[in-house]
């Protein structure tokens, strides 16, 4: 929603969610809803393509890789927004 404080600092007037404000998105929900219980240490191949702005409904994918790493995509309304590979410390499944 507008009130979330990210959306308050980034650009004066132009109000988008950083791309801190996703990747701790994406933290929050390995470690509360997922069997991952991983931290975020690292990423690679990240591209941060298409703003988020206040209202929209994101769709997030986390795909758990071969080498214990996650593929995410952030989506709305079927276009992506931002995708990329993190690695994790603690990433195998439970």
């Amino acid at each position: 929603s507008a009130d979330m404080p990210f959306f308050n600092g980034h650009f004066l007037n132009f109000p988008i969610m950083p791309a801190a404000a996703q990747i701790n998105m994406i933290q929050m929900l390995l470690q509360q809803q997922s069997s991952w219980n991983s931290t975020i240490r690292a990423g690679s191949s990240m591209k941060f393509s298409r703003r988020i702005s206040p209202g929209e409904t994101i769709t997030i994918e986390l795909r758990h890789d071969s080498t214990g790493k996650i593929n995410f995509t952030l989506k709305s309304a079927d276009e992506v927004k931002s995708k990329g590979t993190l690695e994790v410390a603690g990433g195998n499944r439970d």
